[in-house]
């Protein structure tokens, strides 16, 4: 019996080890400043239906273009919302500020069905980050970050939108614009010209 207690506690340590090394003690720290990026160009696919749906997207951009940073953008609360009309949009930053980006990437993109927008840059944002080491390091964020963020905002009496990540090398930035949020909005979201701020079955 010993040797299997002794085996059990030995897993439990590495599992417990891998949680903390994936981020389980680090501590949200949410703010209003200055976002991680300014304008910038993307590549995008946007979505409706419930966000755990995202990490096929987000698959798919990192292995088309491995080296660029990712970016969600995600729209509506699911608190609020049934998780079917959730809106939201994957993609990658092909150029930043006033860069030329990569004809051959922009080719690619559009030979898969993506589409191209430019957000802009802005000075006021909430914003907070947490380390991307793995794929445990996207479940415990989702669990913390959010959920850090939506109580910042109540707290604060803030207005922010729409909740974005972007996830680079080791680790993933969050903001949610605190300025010009309308031009966050895809044309998607658009009905004659004018967004369409909530979901909707029709």
């Amino acid at each position: 019996m010993l040797p299997v207690a002794g085996f059990i506690v030995c897993v439990a340590l590495i599992l417990f080890a891998f949680l903390v090394y994936s981020g389980l003690f680090h501590k949200v720290v949410v703010s209003v400043g200055s976002p991680p990026i300014g304008k910038i160009l993307i590549a995008y696919k946007f979505s409706t239906g419930p966000y755990k749906n995202v990490g096929n997207l987000f698959k798919e951009v990192g292995e088309l273009a491995p080296h660029n940073a990712c970016l969600g953008i995600y729209y509506d609360d699911p608190g609020q919302f049934p998780s079917h009309l959730l809106r939201w949009a994957v993609g990658s930053i092909l150029a930043y500020d006033d860069e030329t980006p990569s004809r051959e990437a922009k080719k690619l993109f559009e030979s898969k069905g993506y589409k191209f927008t430019t957000l802009p840059a802005i000075s006021k944002a909430m914003v907070t980050s947490f380390p991307y080491k793995n794929f445990m390091s996207i479940i415990i964020a989702v669990n913390k970050v959010y959920s850090a963020m939506e109580r910042y905002e109540k707290e604060h009496k803030l207005y922010a939108c729409p909740y974005m990540e972007i996830a680079e090398g080791g680790h993933c930035n969050y903001m949610a614009p605190l300025e010009r949020q309308d031009d966050f909005y895809l044309e998607e979201l658009k009905i004659d010209g004018k967004i369409v701020y909530e979901p909707t079955d029709k």
